[in-house]
């Protein structure tokens, strides 16, 4: 799974860096030193996609064209969260089990409790150093076990369902009144579609402050569950991601050929 999404990254930086035809779907291929057919079949089995459907989901009208009109909707995920004040004061004293894991997106590194996953982030490898000194950071009090067979299994359950099926997780986190207000919209963007950030600064009540709401974003502690990566610029661009633009793009490709997948 994570050799696929490394070539399907090569491909998405060079097209992010190269005017590229529709066309030019074996030259890419060769640049990412693979034949057509080999990419292709990358393709087919990371994300079910033809190679002119790849190409469709990468560009800029393809991000224009799902940009939405906020609407407030069930968010499909539990959803607790706490200032680090409140934390403090609760006295309270999680258990936290992490691990690290294949993905459709690279590996993942996990972290959850009794009361739901308090991290998610991406690697380029299985060092998980960066990881865990966030994690002390943020949970400096709670008792930290590695546990990579029930983050195996809980990875099952967050990368191999749609949206409407997570409904069985559960997630706490750490952040300002400001940042829980910025995470808890961004839980009601629909799967394959987006937002802008002037538009979740609009839905949170704070309309002049998109630049704020693009900082609350980057500093989201469960990545992909708590989707930043369905929020780009009002002119269709990307904008920044923590994990990397090529995995924010793969994302997007996923779930855009998903939602074509039940339209048709």
């Amino acid at each position: 799974m994570n050799s696929d999404y490394m070539m399907v990254a090569k491909a998405i930086s060079y097209f992010q860096h190269n005017t590229v035809k529709p066309s030019g779907f074996s030259k890419v291929a060769a640049e990412i030193g693979l034949k057509p057919e080999q990419f292709r079949q990358i393709l087919q089995r990371w994300s079910g996609v033809t190679s002119t459907q790849f190409f469709h989901y990468l560009t800029i009208d393809t991000a224009k064209q799902r940009l939405i009109q906020p609407c407030i909707d069930n968010q499909p995920i539990t959803f607790e969260a706490m200032t680090p004040r409140q934390y403090k004061n609760t006295g309270m004293n999680l258990s936290i089990k992490h691990g690290v894991c294949s993905s459709p997106f690279g590996y993942a590194f996990i972290a959850t409790t009794e009361r739901g996953i308090c991290q998610l982030s991406f690697s380029r490898d299985q060092n998980t150093a960066d990881c865990m000194r966030r994690l002390r950071k943020k949970w400096p009090s709670a008792e930290l076990t590695g546990n990579t067979g029930d983050i195996n299994s809980l990875a099952e359950m967050i990368f191999n369902n749609s949206d409407n099926r997570h409904a069985d997780l559960s997630l706490i986190v750490l952040g300002s009144e400001f940042q829980i207000k910025v995470w808890r919209a961004l839980l009601h963007i629909p799967s394959g579609k987006l937002f802008s950030y002037r538009q979740i600064a609009r839905i949170i009540g704070h309309p002049t402050s998109s630049r704020a709401v693009a900082n609350a974003i980057g500093a989201n502690p469960v990545a992909y569950l708590i989707p930043c990566h369905r929020v780009i610029r009002s002119s269709g661009a990307l904008g920044g991601y923590g994990g990397g633009i090529e995995r924010k793009q793969a994302m997007l490709v996923r779930e855009f050929a998903e939602q074509d997948r039940c339209r048709s």
